[in-house]
């Protein structure tokens, strides 16, 4: 198993995980896999976002602010609004084409 890691150029983990799905799938299971995970137990929730970005476009506050006033952490309420605002321009940009 070694060689075939080191001929691969991966970990011996890896190429373990490779040799047991080709064992059981044969080449059907060689082929590339999402890494995406199948579910996010820790998401924030739907409610507590629009709380977030409401009282970042209301009051004009930043995360620390946000986050005292919503009793959670700054770089939450920071992942939050950088996403939304992500998910925003992306919207925008896709309307203009």
């Amino acid at each position: 198993m070694m060689v075939a890691a080191r001929m691969f150029m991966v970990s011996p983990v890896t190429a373990r995980k490779w040799a047991a799905r080709y064992r059981d799938e044969g080449t059907a299971g060689m082929v590339d896999r999402s890494s995406r995970p199948h579910s996010m137990p820790t998401r924030t929730p739907p409610e507590v976002v629009k709380r977030i970005v409401q009282a970042r476009w209301r009051r004009r506050l930043g995360p620390v602010q946000i986050g005292g006033k919503l009793g959670m952490p700054a770089s939450t309420v920071h992942a939050v609004l950088v996403l939304s605002t992500a998910l925003e321009n992306w919207t925008v940009a896709a309307l203009e084409k």
